[in-house]
């Protein structure tokens, strides 16, 4: 519902009718061998009152210039006399790689409480998400965003570090998955968390809010947000129900995260073996 909301904020004369994707599902796949071989059987396949609407949108050969990876294949119903005649829906095909990057993306979204699933908010966090799409996308043996196919395998290390080295991306998604579990484990039914992340020591202080706390939330946030040192900590404050709706958008949110950590420490781990970036 969050993101059929945004897209009508975003196109007022769209109407509910040309939101493509408000019916759809969506396939995840291991690797791209089985990506394509699924690719081609959908796109050789027909199916009873529907038809493909659009020509195939294929965002892994032509990266979005967010970093969106995915197939999607929008159908048109046609069934005169129904109330869905004419609904479009929409057949995303992915691999695990391509789902993981979005599933973080959805994810720091609530640490920067901007869309960056719309291309808005937090530049840095832009600017992150692009460079890691075009990482994955070359160890998946795919085109990357025009802006990054001249940069070398050293260059993407160097920046990867140095862009990380910065901002901490991998230690607050770490740190906030981290925290949402434990939130979930002491079932907090509402309101806000803030958490306090400190990189040097690896620890996540977490204090909740009660839904009529938000005034006191956002105080003691800002007052943190003004007092720390930004290179050796961050303070994040998050709607609980925020989370909630993640988690029901992304069932295996948690798995997702750390899949995708879990990349881009391998990914590290290889540059600094290559000499590439300091340990």
């Amino acid at each position: 519902m969050t993101s059929i909301k945004e897209k009508l904020m975003r196109s007022a004369t769209m109407g509910l009718g040309g939101v493509q994707d408000i019916g759809g599902g969506r396939f995840v796949f291991d690797d791209m061998d089985s990506l394509l071989r699924a690719k081609e059987c959908i796109a050789t396949t027909t199916f009873p009152d529907f038809s493909l609407d659009h020509e195939l949108y294929d965002y892994i050969t032509r990266p979005k210039d967010s970093g969106y990876r995915s197939i999607h294949f929008v159908y048109k119903y046609t069934k005169p006399g129904s109330d869905l005649d004419g609904m479009r829906v929409e057949l995303q095909i992915r691999t695990k790689l391509q789902h993981d990057w979005a599933t973080a993306v959805e994810t720091a979204e609530l640490i920067s409480r901007s869309s960056l699933k719309a291309s808005q908010g937090d530049q840095a966090w832009l600017d992150f998400f692009k460079l890691v799409s075009a990482i994955f996308a070359l160890s998946e043996h795919q085109p990357v965003n025009a802006s990054f196919k001249d940069m070398t395998e050293e260059q993407y290390c160097v920046r990867f570090y140095e862009m990380n080295n910065k901002d901490k991306f991998v230690e607050k998604l770490r740190a906030l998955v981290g925290a949402v579990s434990l939130t979930e484990q002491q079932s907090f039914s509402g309101g806000y968390v803030l958490l306090v992340i400190n990189y040097d020591e690896k620890k996540v202080g977490i204090r909740h809010f009660k839904q009529d706390e938000n005034e006191n939330a956002n105080e003691q946030y800002a007052q943190i947000e003004k007092n720390i040192d930004r290179t050796k900590a961050a303070v994040v404050l998050v709607a609980v129900s925020d989370v909630k709706e993640l988690r029901e958008a992304y069932p295996s949110y948690f798995l997702n995260s750390e899949e995708f950590i879990t990349a881009l420490a391998d990914f590290q781990q290889t540059c600094q073996l290559k000499g590439y970036i300091k340990n």
